[in-house]
């Protein structure tokens, strides 16, 4: 049996900032679009911005099978205990310029655990012993918010529904490290990019408070060497002192599946990231 250390990827990746921020800053360069060749003074005075911080408990769960002649190993994160919720930072940034928005948003999680093996992990097949496992699973998106047609800007009504569409960044790692032979090991690194379609609804119940929602959906189909599936849903209910700002707690679920290869061999990943948060809202 080959206990070599294996990798899925042999090149060298930037760091996950490097590998998303040229995606998150489309929004900024799509404004001139909408303005001539140039953001003008006018339309900076009509460009709204919101900022989202907050804290979060964040867990990750869920499964990779990889198959490797004939047999199915599998890699659990819950049987691993890599599956504990951990504090973190989540982000989102809102661009509001006429009728449209543009949404940025982040959020991750990392945990690790320990746990007997034997079985197949990407390139690798490790024999029986004990093993620690470390898991990073980080979730990016861009979207943009059409309105409906008919949409009045200026209605009272308290129910505003938009149509999102674009990319999601699903940048994942699981590694196993042997405990007694460090040299024993193996992992998977992968940046999943995929298109997305969802919608937005906020719903204002009176001046102070208000329900905001996103839930968005990517259809089985092919992404590079892989068939995946991308769901997230987020609900928050916001309380506004001030036309500034506002206190608000949330709830989100991010499930991905992909289905592949890895060195060859037939891979299954479903992965979720599930958080709850308490943040604050400004607006600039």
């Amino acid at each position: 049996m080959d206990c070599s250390p294996s990798h899925q990827n042999t090149k060298l990746k930037p760091p996950l900032i490097s590998r998303v921020c040229a995606w998150l800053l489309l929004p900024l360069f799509s404004l001139p679009l909408f303005s001539g060749c140039s953001i003008s003074t006018e339309v900076q005075q009509e460009l709204r911005v919101k900022s989202s911080f907050s804290a979060a408990r964040a867990a990750s769960r869920g499964s990779i099978v990889t198959e490797s002649s004939g047999l199915a190993s599998t890699v659990d994160l819950d049987q691993f205990g890599a599956s504990d919720s951990s504090l973190t930072i989540a982000a989102r940034v809102e661009l509001d310029h006429g009728p449209l928005s543009f949404f940025i948003d982040q959020v991750g999680t990392s945990s690790d655990g320990q746990g007997s093996f034997e079985g197949a992990l990407g390139g690798a097949d490790l024999p029986a012993d004990e093993y620690g496992l470390e898991s990073d699973l980080v979730t990016s998106r861009i979207m943009i918010a059409f309105p409906l047609p008919n949409f009045d800007p200026e209605s009272s009504r308290p129910l505003d529904l938009r149509i999102l569409a674009g990319l999601n960044l699903t940048e994942l790692r699981v590694a196993l490290h042997s405990i007694a032979s460090p040299t024993t090991f193996s992992e998977i690194d992968e940046l999943a990019p995929a298109p997305i379609l969802g919608v937005h609804a906020n719903y204002t119940i009176n001046p102070d408070w208000n329900v905001d929602a996103i839930f968005t959906v990517l259809p089985l189909s092919e992404i590079t060497d892989y068939d995946a599936k991308c769901l997230d849903s987020l609900v928050r209910i916001g309380w506004a002192p001030s036309l500034d700002w506002e206190v608000f707690v949330g709830a989100r679920n991010h499930s991905v599946e992909l289905v592949g290869e890895q060195a060859g061999r037939p891979t299954e990943i479903d992965l979720q990231l599930e958080l709850v948060e308490i943040g604050v809202s400004y607006k600039f």
